[in-house]
This record gives C-alpha cells, structure tokens and sequence, in this order.
C-alpha cells in the first residue's frame, strides 16, 4: 500500500511539472528582490520552486531534528507497558518484590502512574512492608482522583490488621461526603460487623445490593 502511494505521489509530481513547462513555455518569468544594496534576480520558475523546495525541507528537517525524541519517548512508553504487564503477572504469581519493582518502574510513566501504584500498593502489602505500603498510599492518594482508592486500600489494611475501628473512621468521612465506591461499602459493612455492630452493617447491604 506505501509503494502504491509513493507511485500516485511521483505521477502527481510528474504531471504537475508537465503543467508547468507547458504554462511557462517559452517565457520563464522575471522576479527581483532589491533590498538598498542587496539585490537578486532570477526567473519565476525558479523562484516557487526555491519557494516548494523550502515548503518541503523546513519541516522534513524539523522532523529530523525531533525524531530521535519521538523514538525515545515511544520506546520508554512502551517499556514501561511492558513493566506494567510483567509486573500485575508476578503479582498474581505471588512474587510481590519483583512486582513492586516493576510496577514502581511502570509508573513513572504518568499515564500509568495511578494502575501502576495500585498494584504496587498490593504487592507491598503482599510482601508485608508496611512502610513501603504506607509511602505508595500517600503517593497514590496524590494523584488526581486516587485520594479515594487510596482510603479504601488503606481502609482495607487496617481491617485486615485488626483495626476495624480505623477501617470504619476512615470510610466513615468518606461516606460522609458522599464519595464512597462499592469496594468501600463493602470494607465498611465488614468491619462494622467486626465491632459488633451488626445493625448498622445490614442496613448497608442494600446500598451494597445497588
């Protein structure tokens, strides 16, 4: 298909240059630029050729000039993809330190940055650093709208610990504000019954049912 377009682009070229002559014929035209005493002429063909030419070289060589940037970043997004997979791969195979060093790496990458440090935040509670899980939580509660995962990661850990009365303060000012997700509805509907307060947490499975 490239060959083919090629082909069309030189039989375009080609037959506007037939045209060309054919227009310009015997009389080729006259241009003058005069500038105190700075002075050119040439023929009008040869001026809108320079004029193409130049149309042409600037932004072939600006390319040029970005291409070895372009190719890096392309070559860094894609590794980074790449750290990304390996990375959710060995945290499901039950390796969290290679998984949080590829899944750290991954983020660096800003698109990624958010799926990036939730699995790492699962691979350092996985591997039980507890700094580490605390230090990718704030990172995480840092970026535009992770302030809320962050607490139910966070949220979850403390249940899982024992302190289901910090789970519970925790998603409590989140409810509060009317800004929790259904994984946090169901972290919270468990530790309320954790602290014997069974009531409350059956009154909650019906928003976890919707």
């Amino acid at each position: 298909m490239t060959a083919y377009r090629w082909l069309l682009g030189f039989l375009a070229v080609a037959l506007a240059a037939a045209v060309v002559a054919w227009a310009v014929g015997n009389d080729p035209g006259y241009v003058l630029v005069e500038r105190g005493s700075w002075r050119i002429e040439t023929t009008a063909v040869f001026a809108v050729g320079l004029l193409v030419a130049l149309a042409v070289a600037v932004p072939g060589a600006w390319w040029l000039l970005r291409w070895p940037l372009v190719a890096w970043s392309r070559r860094a997004k894609r590794r980074a993809r790449e750290k990304l997979a390996q990375g959710m791969l060995a945290l499901a195979e039950g390796r969290p330190a290679r998984a949080g060093n590829l899944l750290q790496a991954a983020g660096r990458l800003p698109s990624l940055k958010q799926p990036a440090l939730i699995a790492a935040v699962l691979a350092a509670r996985q591997r039980g650093d507890t700094a580490a899980h605390g230090e990718l939580l704030q990172k995480l509660a840092t970026t535009e709208g992770g302030d809320v995962a962050a607490a139910v990661l966070r949220a979850e850990a403390e249940l899982d610990d024992g302190r289901a009365g910090v789970a519970i303060e925790l998603l409590d000012a989140l409810d509060q504000a009317q800004r929790l997700p259904p994984a946090g509805v169901r972290v919270l509907i468990t530790a309320l019954a954790r602290r014997g307060r069974a009531r409350e947490s059956l009154a909650m499975l019906a928003r976890l049912k919707k």
